[in-house]
């Protein structure tokens, strides 16, 4: 339905921004070209993590929303004109695509085999669909900028459109062009993707949230949501590379209960596959393939693809993509090249001063300075901490919460610096980096946890920093193959010490989960009514700790384990 724009948008995505803009400039008030390009800030806000490009967004989404208000109320007569301007957009663009770009071949769908009601009624529907579209977009960068109330309104607003849009088109043909009642499939793509985002999106947020949403009418199945977007990625239109990304996120990044790792990246492999394929120079794909090849454990792979998408980034966008540096940072660190880590953090922290995890580099700095001999370096940032942590930021709250820890310690600057080393193991932990890990790079990483943080056991330590160590080290040791029975006895120490914990209570919380997932990978196949009982204990422990940093990381890995286990003992009954 709209080649034109499809186009565009593949040029956006992968990375090919002189030819997206020379596109949108010829055609800037057509509505889906308007809404196409509020895709350039939406990947660079990904890219980047800088709290201005939030604000560039809403501008982009403000444009996109007067250019729809334009078209909103047209005559049946004004309609077609737009509809034969549509369809010369799409004839260029077939005719004279840009390099690199393989348009799908005509179909029995374009444009001009439409009758002239299946035109006024197809492009009043998108006209729907893309405001739809607009109000979800918007509620998420408000809620991004912790705009909550008009982030709520305006998701809500998404949301019963979309709602509506689903019921109308119910039963619609879109299929048979010949029949009157026919709907294009782009639309039908379009709805399922904004569908499929509410139905996944709201799944993954903590139970409390999700309680407060279903009082507002939002529904919540993950399953449908996922495949709702699948079928939008394989639809080869305008919502596949969003509908991708999101995909991405869910194979990545969204936190997981007892699955097993290896099932869920083969399950990814072929769609990550196809993007480097179809986006060959995609700087948020290539970051995309850089995080499975971690997750699969090899990081050398992942440092390839990383170092692509920063030099592709840097190239098309003129700024440093402080999000993708970051994360080659985090892959240096595993392979303990110190020096190549501190080189990619200080090009962070030297940059931006609006980074959202301006306060997380800066901790992760200090403790590159220390591995290097430079303490002075290391006691600076520490000095000035506060003034680096970026308040607004969710991810940054982590920084704050840390250096309230880092403050109690005071001039033990000894546990500080262990403290420091475990602050880059707990992000690795709450990633799920550290599961991960091959049996080879937990070992490596193990002994360098052990000889950084010492005799921690034995020491005069406090029972926060006594606590993260022991996870940590009970988290690789598992990695490794180690016995069980000695990991378990390093949660159950925790837990016995969780009471005493001063500030980082998130340690009592871990080792609750932890002891849980080991409990029931240890006795999988052979389940019994009293290990249901024991697993959903810990899980239910774990739950009951609160006002921790990311918590909601957690707590959403929580509420899908209780959910699996729940069922799965329920059908051994």
């Amino acid at each position: 339905m709209f080649r034109y724009v499809e186009q565009t948008t593949w040029c956006i995505w992968n990375s090919e921004l002189q030819n997206a803009r020379a596109m949108i400039g010829n055609n800037p008030d057509h509505y889906r070209v308007a809404f196409a390009a509020c895709d350039i800030n939406l990947i660079k806000n990904n890219i980047t993590g800088h709290t201005s490009v939030k604000e560039a967004m809403l501008e982009d989404l403000n444009r996109a929303d007067e250019v729809l208000n334009s078209v909103y109320r047209l005559s049946e007569a004004a309609i077609l004109e737009l509809a034969q301007r549509t369809i010369q957009m799409n004839k260029q663009s077939f005719e004279n695509p840009v390099q690199g770009y393989q348009p799908p071949p005509l179909n029995a769908f374009e444009l001009e085999n439409m009758s002239e009601k299946q035109l006024i009624d197809n492009f009043r529907l998108d006209i729907e669909t893309a405001q739809a579209e607009v109000s979800m977009q918007r509620g998420i960068v408000q809620f991004q900028n912790n705009s909550f109330l008009r982030g709520a309104y305006n998701l809500r607003k998404g949301w019963k459109c979309f709602e509506g849009l689903s019921e109308r088109t119910r039963g619609m043909q879109s299929t048979d062009i010949s029949q009157d009642n026919f709907v294009h499939p782009d639309i039908i793509n379009a709805i399922n993707y904004g569908v499929g985002t509410f139905q996944f999106g709201i799944s993954v947020l903590p139970s409390t949230i999700i309680k407060v949403l279903s009082y507002l009418g939002f529904k919540a199945d993950r399953e449908e949501g996922i495949a709702m977007l699948r079928s939008a990625f394989n639809s080869q239109s305008r919502v596949s590379s969003p509908a991708a990304a999101l995909l991405s996120v869910n194979y990545l990044f969204v936190p997981r209960a007892f699955a097993d790792k290896e099932t869920i990246l083969n399950e990814y492999q072929p769609i990550i596959d196809k993007l480097v394929e179809t986006y060959p120079n995609g700087s948020f794909f290539l970051y995309m393939a850089a995080n499975f090849w971690r997750k699969k454990g090899d990081l050398d792979r992942a440092v390839d693809y990383l170092t692509k998408a920063v030099r592709r980034a840097e190239e098309e966008y003129n700024t440093t993509p402080s999000q993708h540096v970051f994360e080659l940072a985090q892959c240096y660190f595993m392979q303990e090249n110190y020096q190549k880590t501190t080189e990619q953090l200080e090009k962070v922290f030297n940059s931006h001063a609006d980074f959202d995890m301006r306060g997380l580099t800066a901790m992760e700095l200090a403790i590159c300075y220390e591995h290097l001999g430079r303490h002075k370096e290391c006691d600076d940032i520490l000095a000035n901490l506060d003034n680096y942590i970026c308040k607004e930021s969710r991810i940054d709250k982590y920084a704050l919460e840390k250096n309230k820890t880092l403050k109690l310690l005071k001039k033990k600057r000894n546990e500080i610096v262990v403290q420091l080393h475990v602050a880059h193991y707990e992000i690795f932990y709450l990633k799920r980096d550290l599961s991960n890990l091959t049996p080879q790079d937990a070992k490596r990483l193990l002994a360098s946890f052990k000889n950084d943080v010492g005799d921690y056991e034995n020491s005069d330590m406090t029972v926060d920093t006594i606590c993260a160590c022991s996870v940590i080290e009970a988290c690789l040791s598992r990695q490794i193959g180690e016995d069980l029975s000695g990991v378990k006895s390093k949660f159950s120490r925790v837990i016995e010490l969780a009471p005493k914990l001063k500030i980082e209570k998130q340690w009592g919380a871990f080792a609750n989960y932890e002891m849980a997932e080991v409990i029931y990978h240890e006795n999988r196949g052979k389940f019994t009514d009293q290990v249901f009982d024991t697993v959903l204990s810990y899980l239910e422990s774990a739950e009951n700790y609160k006002n921790y940093p990311l918590e909601d990381i957690l707590k959403t890995r929580i509420k899908m384990a209780l959910k699996q286990v729940r069922n799965e003992a329920d059908k051994s009954k």
